[in-house]
């Protein structure tokens, strides 16, 4: 047998030879046994002198809230929290949950389709957001109230936020309440995109895991299976390619 021959060394890339920095950067929460966040110590300062409400709008922001800030960003955060089954990420979530899927899997399943249930809702009110930077005139059209149930929420929105003396300019111009809700907290300071989507996100997880979780798991039986009805269409009947992935696909019955 021939001895193996030996391979000459790879030549070094660019990870090997670029100066990386040698340390992670902590920019919000400094370790340690004492650890700290935006410089504010958790044991000794926030833990005992601040809600923790008021530790979300200092992680989201960089500050801390006074308190009429801090109680309308409850107020903005109790509004936009309840998720109930219909919503697409919690029943994602409860059918992890149903068929038995690790905890992690079922918080996993309800945070990522929670993030990107908030992304879509922010993209639909782009044009609020920019309105809210400069406010004047009418609202835009995605922001505007279309039902009576979104008025009368803005109504106790309103009144919930009387006593902080937060009062958006957006909610005296018939807004729909997902808009009054991103203009109180944008009223509180949470005003960017990035701010936002972090605040609505954590709004919502723990009705959305609380409800996901609530049920009985390994009973598909006590599935809402065919809410919505579906019928499924096979697209080789009706002449289409049945190549690559989703060879066919489920409609409602009144798709035809």
């Amino acid at each position: 047998m021939k001895p193996p021959v030996a391979k000459p060394a790879p030549e070094p890339g660019p990870l090997e030879t670029y100066p990386w920095p040698e340390r992670l950067a902590a920019r919000v929460v400094a370790p340690g046994p004492a650890p700290r966040v935006h410089g504010y110590c958790v044991q000794a300062d926030l833990a005992r002198h601040y809600a923790f409400g008021e530790a979300l709008y200092l992680c989201i922001t960089g500050s801390l809230p006074d308190a009429r800030v801090a109680r309308a960003f409850d107020v903005a955060m109790w509004f936009a929290g309840p998720v109930a089954i219909a919503h697409g990420a919690v029943h994602a979530a409860a059918l992890a949950h149903l068929v038995d899927a690790r905890d992690s899997a079922v918080a996993g399943t309800a945070a990522i389709a929670l993030a990107e249930a908030t992304s879509a809702e922010l993209d639909d009110l782009a044009d609020l957001l920019a309105w809210l930077d400069a406010p004047a005139g009418p609202l835009p059209a995605c922001a505007v109230a279309t039902a009576a149930g979104d008025r009368d929420g803005v109504a106790r929105l309103r009144r919930a936020l009387a006593p902080t003396g937060v009062r958006p300019a957006a909610l005296d111009r018939d807004p729909s309440l997902r808009a009054a809700v991103v203009a109180t907290l944008h009223a509180c300071g949470v005003a960017t995109r990035a701010q936002l989507h972090t605040a609505l996100t954590l709004a919502r997880l723990p009705f959305c895991l609380a409800e996901a979780t609530a049920g009985p798991r390994r009973t598909l039986r006590a599935c809402a299976m065919n809410v919505p009805p579906v019928r499924y269409r096979d697209p080789a009947a009706a002449g289409t390619s049945t190549q690559g992935a989703g060879a066919g696909r489920a409609e409602p019955p009144d798709a035809d």
